[in-house]
């Protein structure tokens, strides 16, 4: 490996390796679940301004935002460890979660007819217990400045590809996926990448059935 000069010194750069930690990759899973819930955010922001949130719901909303931002907000994102309190807060995220989801059944039948804030509450829910099994292998599955056992999934993108998938099968050729060419260039547009062997392992799993799967 080369060297660097740092004030007239040689150096040996440290390996890429030592940035594989688990606070590397928890930030990481935090990011996409910070912007999986800020878009949802957004359009649950536009339904309550419509009156289409019951009353019932507002509360719990409320706390169950306050509790992914705690665990997402900025400082945690750029810390090099995990503190005990973000480890606390991640694992009471589960609780908040569950109390989310009863404050959803709870609400009366015209709740359940409203299909587009049902979604928007079940996507988030089902990305908070997402980071949570992530955090989970991540924590108990290998030793600090170690690689993960599987590669971490870029979740943005994943859906983003998923979305292009279902589009060009349903308007443009129901027996073919969309050419990588086609796919990258759009990806590129919104700054997010894929390779064309990770597009080939996304397109075996959406033919199997296991796309969305934590582990594959």
């Amino acid at each position: 490996m080369s060297v660097i000069y740092v004030s007239g010194k040689a150096v040996k750069p440290k390996s890429p390796i030592d940035n594989h930690t688990k606070a590397h990759f928890i930030r990481r899973f935090a990011r996409n679940l910070r912007a999986e819930s800020i878009e949802r955010g957004l359009r649950l922001g536009e339904l309550k301004r419509a009156g289409k949130i019951p009353a019932k719901l507002i509360k719990p909303i409320s706390d169950f935002y306050a509790s992914i931002f705690r665990i997402t907000e900025p400082r945690h994102l750029s810390h090099p460890k995990i503190s005990n309190q973000l480890q606390d807060d991640i694992r009471s995220l589960t609780k908040v979660v569950e109390k989310m989801k009863l404050a959803m059944s709870s609400v009366p039948i015209g709740f359940s007819q409203n299909k587009i804030l049902r979604s928007e509450l079940d996507e988030i829910c089902e990305a908070s217990t997402h980071f949570i099994q992530q955090y989970e292998i991540t924590m108990s599955s290998f030793k600090p400045g170690k690689r993960l056992p599987f590669s971490p999934t870029d979740w943005i993108a994943k859906y983003v590809v998923a979305g292009m998938i279902e589009g060009y099968i349903q308007q443009v050729n129901r027996d073919k996926y969309p050419p990588y060419k086609l796919l990258s260039r759009v990806m590129e547009s919104g700054n997010l990448f894929i390779s064309e062997k990770m597009y080939r392992n996304y397109k075996k799993q959406y033919d199997k059935g296991t796309y969305y799967d934590l582990v594959q």
